[in-house]
């Protein structure tokens, strides 16, 4: 038989085994916290250390390989949608979850379908993928969106007679924002952003962007196909890029390379446009300043620059200009008047609609001259001038108007003021004054494009006028 083990405190008297016991009984009752203590502290690090572990054995398993996103990750982009959507619905064809090398949760989205309240349909994504943040799986147990890109989107951009745009991604639904300038429409990037669940973003990029544009203001539609579109949201501003090829119906293909900063909450902004090989007509009906160049018929590139100032008004405009070689062409029948080429730098100033030519060079057929002056846009009608009036300086003037001349008329200096009327198209010319070296001409013009041509009259005062200087070779 076993032994009974011994008891040590059979031995002791009485009291003294009480006193033992109340001992023994106070270290069990702290025992007892302490171990309940220890429990909290395990459940807590448990709380925090749990997500982790989930994240990495998720990452084990999903690492560089597309599954089916999870039922949480699925409900959780469905309600954030439906959230942006205001009381509209979304489909998917399919979620799917990657991580990658560098832990990122990676979820795509493919054949997604925007419905608004109605259920009307108001867009589609062909594929978007979404870079999720893993801190915000770890530390706050949520989907926080760092990246968002896009493929193969289209955006419908409509602008109504009285200037005012809407933008839609579906064509012919009805528009997911209004503004009344496109400047405007811009500045509301900050309040999508300020939506929940996007707090965390910091890129955006859409490839294969299809933009059809419709312009009620100037009668035309123009397609931009291929565009390339990014939005940076780090450093605490917002900076908006976007590479647009745009089909004119011409020979050649416009680029547009598109600008947009600003300041985090800030009103104030920096936009800027760079333009190859665009119609100038076309660039006339949606720039004001630029509506002087509704008459040519000629390929045109451009650097523009401008700001909006913190009333959310645009600031003085900065422009250079570069024209190829076409024609002074106001309307389809009637004949070209040709040119060379032409540079301009200018500045405009909307709000007292005045244009500062620094320096224009003309060159053509009909002559050469370089002018500086002034501009003012007049009769202002949906946001587009409809008259011009203009003080010219003009020097190394060289003028032979369809070969009347056996050699070019020379000319110092040419002052002018003159009224430009873009629809009909004509010139008034109050006064001009030619100087060369032995003779001074002044006098009016007045130059009109009628339906049967070109209706020019010229009057010339001059205290000498000799007939060998005006019929000599």
């Amino acid at each position: 038989m076993a032994e009974e083990p011994i008891d040590t405190q059979t031995d002791a008297p009485t009291a003294q085994r009480g006193r033992s016991s109340a001992r023994d009984g106070s270290g069990r009752r702290r025992r007892r916290r302490g171990a309940l203590g220890h429990t909290f502290r395990v459940a807590a690090l448990a709380g925090v250390v749990m997500p982790t572990l989930f994240v990495i054995v998720a990452a084990l398993f999903m690492f560089d390989r597309e599954v089916t996103a999870p039922t949480w990750v699925t409900k959780r982009i469905e309600a954030d949608a439906l959230a942006f959507l205001g009381g509209g619905t979304v489909e998917f064809g399919a979620i799917t979850l990657k991580v990658g090398s560098d832990l990122h949760p990676r979820v795509a989205l493919t054949n997604t379908v925007l419905r608004d309240a109605d259920q009307a349909v108001i867009g589609r994504v062909p594929r978007a993928e979404i870079l999720i943040s893993p801190r915000g799986l770890v530390f706050r147990q949520d989907i926080l969106v760092q990246e968002i890109e896009v493929t193969g989107t289209q955006i419908s951009l409509r602008r109504a007679a009285d200037g005012s745009v809407a933008l839609s991604f579906e064509s012919g639904s009805a528009p997911v924002r209004q503004s009344a300038t496109v400047a405007e429409l811009l500045q509301g990037i900050d309040l999508v952003l300020a939506r929940p669940g996007l707090e965390a973003l910091e890129q955006v990029r859409a490839d294969g962007v299809i933009v059809n544009f419709d312009d009620a203001r100037a009668n035309r539609s123009w397609t931009v196909d291929g565009g390339q579109v990014s939005l940076d949201l780090r450093g605490g501003s917002t900076r908006l890029r976007g590479d647009l090829s745009l089909l004119s119906g011409r020979s050649y293909v416009t680029r547009l390379v598109v600008n947009y900063e600003s300041a985090k909450g800030d009103v104030r902004a920096r936009m800027g446009l760079a333009i190859e090989d665009a119609v100038a007509g076309d660039l006339a009906t949606q720039v004001p300043a630029l509506s002087w160049l509704s008459a040519l018929d000629a390929p045109l590139s451009a650097s523009v620059r401008g700001e909006i100032d913190e009333e959310g008004r645009l600031g003085p405009v900065n422009a250079a200009l570069k024209i190829g070689a076409g024609s002074i062409r106001p309307t389809a029948d009637i004949r070209p008047i040709p040119f060379g080429s032409a540079r301009t730098y200018l500045t405009y100033d909307p709000n007292r609609r005045e244009l500062s030519f620094d320096r224009v060079e003309v060159a053509s057929e009909w002559g050469s001259f370089q002018s500086e002056g002034r501009a003012y846009l007049r009769d202002l009608e949906n946001g587009l001038p409809r008259t011009l009036l203009a003080q010219l300086a003009l020097t190394n003037i060289e003028l032979n108007p369809d070969q009347l001349f056996e050699t070019p008329r020379r000319f110092d200096t040419v002052g002018i003021d003159f009224r430009l009327r873009l629809q009909p198209f004509s010139v008034e010319v109050g006064q001009f004054l030619a100087t060369s070296e032995d003779q001074t001409v002044q006098g009016t013009a007045d130059i009109v494009a009628r339906p049967e041509g070109w209706d020019v009259a010229v009057d010339i005062e001059a205290q000498t006028l000799s007939s060998s200087w005006i019929l000599s070779n």
